[in-house]
């Protein structure tokens, strides 16, 4: 079989990187399946990837998403996410019709890439792998907090928060979502709390969903030699690093470095053998004052220098409010190292805790800081990183999850036939 991966981008953010890494995968390691990648934003070379192949498809796809990003200033939101409105009509559905692939293989598809209405005239089989909770929420790509429950009830008037203002697209969206998305599709969740917000949901409540986690390439995210990979970044040799990482760095709330960084002044306080590093941002002009150095490592965008910094490290910290899985948490471990995360929604599926790392009670920058310390304790953590090691091998390798994929393949042809 024939399956055509679709995403916004091979190269900008975590799911792009995972639906690249799936096609790598497929590509090594499928037996029954081929794969292809479309996408509207490209970097660099991966395999079998399908690309604007004029400079009139690649300037029209940021002209769309600058048009959508006007279009969503109509609306005056509190929710700080990105979102997307998915309104401004599209054709794409169908190239993608027209296609040789067998099915198709939705992931993050946003950024104005495919409209709504475009992805209900797809006459091809589909599986969507998700990883946000957009395709069955508003404009918007995570809900504003945990009280948030217009995804459950439904949207309509009564239920949007009372401090935002200007049209409600996160309504429009949804309204569309329910009309056009009839038939149910395969979804595939990254992890167990975005399949149970998706049987939680009033859109997507009685669809099919299969968890399957996002692959590693872990001969590439492996342990290597601390002291080389500190030097790589000249970084000390004689202390404990903490290591922290985001798209945006420090500018994203959701990823939760205020918790953090109340936790590493705590800890400057009473250990001063530490060091903190901070990769996915550029030093800005003034940094903050933690108590202990600070090391900004700017964006990495290739595998290896990832690795590198990871076994630089002596300890990740994941302090995100919500993520669906993480896969910086995921790399650190299949590198060796410990994760220190909260004990909530997708994290809970990649830290075991107390045997990879410790899951910190939401969201206490103490029991953060307890969990760092307890981490680092030389009695805790030789075992910690084989455990680390050994669950990425274990449930992340790429083998592993082609096989899984190429199982729902085949269960949704035989299905759809």
């Amino acid at each position: 079989m024939k399956v055509r991966i679709l995403s916004t981008s091979n190269h900008n953010g975590g799911a792009a990187r995972a639906a690249s890494r799936l096609n790598n995968s497929i590509y090594y390691y499928g037996i029954n399946c081929k794969s292809e990648m479309q996408v509207a934003e490209y970097k660099r070379d991966i395999n079998n990837v399908i690309k604007p192949n004029s400079t009139l498809k690649a300037t029209w796809h940021k002209s769309r998403r600058f048009l959508g990003g006007l279009v969503q200033k109509i609306q005056k939101s509190q929710n700080k996410v990105f979102h997307s409105s998915a309104l401004l009509p599209s054709l794409i559905h169908r190239e993608i019709n027209n296609c040789d692939a067998d099915l198709i293989n939705l992931h993050w598809v946003q950024g104005e890439f495919i409209s709504i209405k475009s992805i209900s005239l797809i006459k091809k089989p589909i599986v969507w792998t998700f990883h946000d909770l957009w395709p069955f929420l508003g404009t918007e790509h995570y809900p504003r907090d945990f009280n948030d429950r217009r995804f459950i009830e439904g949207y309509h008037k009564k239920n949007r928060f009372k401090d935002e203002k200007g049209i409600d697209l996160d309504l429009i969206s949804w309204r569309l979502k329910r009309n056009y998305f009839k038939k149910p599709m395969q979804i595939v969740c990254n992890s167990n709390w975005l399949a149970k917000c998706v049987k939680k949901s009033s859109l997507m409540s009685s669809w099919p969903v299969t968890v399957i986690p996002n692959p590693i390439p872990t001969q590439i995210y492996k342990p290597w030699p601390k002291e080389i990979a500190r030097n790589l970044f000249n970084l000390p040799l004689d202390k404990d690093l903490i290591l922290f990482g985001a798209l945006g760095g420090t500018d994203d709330f959701r990823k939760g470095w205020s918790y953090l960084k109340n936790a590493l002044v705590k800890l400057g306080r009473r250990n001063k053998n530490l060091h903190a590093i901070i990769f996915g941002q550029y030093e800005p002009k003034i940094k903050p004052d933690i108590g202990m150095p600070l090391t900004y490592i700017g964006e990495l965008n290739d595998d290896q220098s990832l690795a590198m910094l990871y076994s630089a490290a002596s300890v990740m910290v994941v302090p995100s409010l919500m993520e669906t899985l993480c896969q910086t948490a995921q790399e650190a471990q299949s590198c060796g190292i410990p994760v220190v995360a909260f004990k909530c929604t997708g994290l809970v599926d990649v830290v075991d805790n107390l045997v990879t790392g410790f899951l910190a009670k939401p969201f206490e920058s103490d029991d953060l800081c307890n969990g760092i310390e307890w981490v680092l304790k030389k009695e805790n953590y030789k075992c910690l990183s084989i455990e680390s090691r050994k669950r990425a091998l274990t449930l992340w390798n790429q083998k592993v999850i082609t096989d899984k994929y190429e199982e729902i393949y085949k269960k949704v042809l035989n299905n759809h036939f």
